[in-house]
């Protein structure tokens, strides 16, 4: 007995392919809620479509409103205990909701199951996009690591107990979710091999966009990671080569230093790649990241007032 939720908006490109690939389940899930956050493209049309010829997709329409708002409606509706949640504009492995939903079904003390993220990388530069943003399974902690919703199950009491996702978050919600999640002592299990693939930023623009929300939620939501501290050397860097006008080592050390960084990141993507051009397109990602977490995260510092009146205000807060 599983739901399996997402979210979508302006998605009429991408969601039959989407849908498609969760109808096709090794285990079927018993239901597919889907909420439409205020498309204007169609899919709220595709979506009343696909639901009356298939009567397990339930669409909900909603005004215009951020995912968690969404994910929580749909949640809500969901008539099932285990909750299997994705992201529109992926695509789930054949397997990916069985391999998902296992630990949950086979033992009433995991509350949590975190999956792993394929990137469909189409070009050069989504392969170095890749290799910089996506952590190898073999590398992941199951105890600290804080599952993506776009490769996430859990139980619907877990979900109403930490409150659900944060609807006062337009940036990040999964994260703050999980972490409230470990943090009422939620047991999690990670399957790695429980897979939904997905296509990274075709440009650097949307690369940076993308990271920018992502940091400036972290901040919003007082979240600091161990990434953020190499990310406050920029400002650092930045005032120590303007110095070197007048102290020219000190010039050729912070040269030298940003130099051996982005060469190691271009090693890493080497190693993972085997690509010359992504390798290559190395230093303008890790660059692009760097800006977009720094001044994402300075942002997300100085929403922080008006995120606190917007947490005061909201029901059960």
């Amino acid at each position: 007995m599983v739901s399996v939720v997402a979210t979508v908006w302006n998605e009429a490109g991408s969601l039959q392919e989407f849908l498609r690939a969760l109808l096709a389940q090794t285990l079927p899930a018993d239901e597919i809620v889907i909420s439409d956050g205020g498309s204007t493209d169609g899919t709220r049309e595709l979506l009343q479509e696909v639901a009356h010829e298939e009567p397990r997709v339930h669409p909900i329409l909603l005004p215009r409103s951020n995912r968690s708002v969404g994910r929580n409606a749909a949640i809500e509706a969901a008539r099932n205990e285990i909750i299997a949640v994705t992201d529109a504009g992926s695509r789930a492995d054949p397997d990916w909701l069985e391999r998902i939903t296992a630990p949950l079904r086979a033992d009433p003390t995991v509350c949590m199951v975190g999956g792993y993220y394929r990137a469909l990388a189409r070009s050069p530069l989504q392969e170095a996009i890749a290799a910089a943003t996506v952590v190898p399974p073999e590398r992941v902690d199951p105890e600290t690591f804080l599952p993506s919703s776009r490769s996430l199950a859990f139980r619907k009491e877990a979900w109403a107990r930490v409150g659900g996702y944060p609807e006062w978050s337009d940036h990040n919600e999964d994260t703050i979710f999980a972490l409230a999640l470990r943090r009422a002592g939620c047991r999690m299990v990670f399957v790695p091999d429980a897979v939904v693939s997905w296509e990274p930023s075709p440009d650097l623009r949307r690369l940076f966009k993308q990271f920018y929300r992502y940091a400036r939620g972290d901040a919003q939501a007082g979240l600091f990671f161990g990434h953020y501290w190499k990310n406050l050397a920029i400002p650092a860097a930045g005032a120590a080569y303007l110095l070197g006008r007048r102290h020219p080592r000190l010039r050729a050390a912070v040269g030298a230093g940003v130099g051996l960084y982005l060469a190691k990141q271009s090693l890493r993507a080497l190693r993972q790649t085997r690509s010359a051009a992504a390798t290559a397109l190395t230093p303008a990602v890790a660059l692009t990241l760097d800006m977009a977490h720094l001044t994402g995260y300075v942002h997300g510092i100085l929403d922080r007032p008006a995120i606190r009146r917007a947490r005061e205000d909201a029901p059960g807060e």
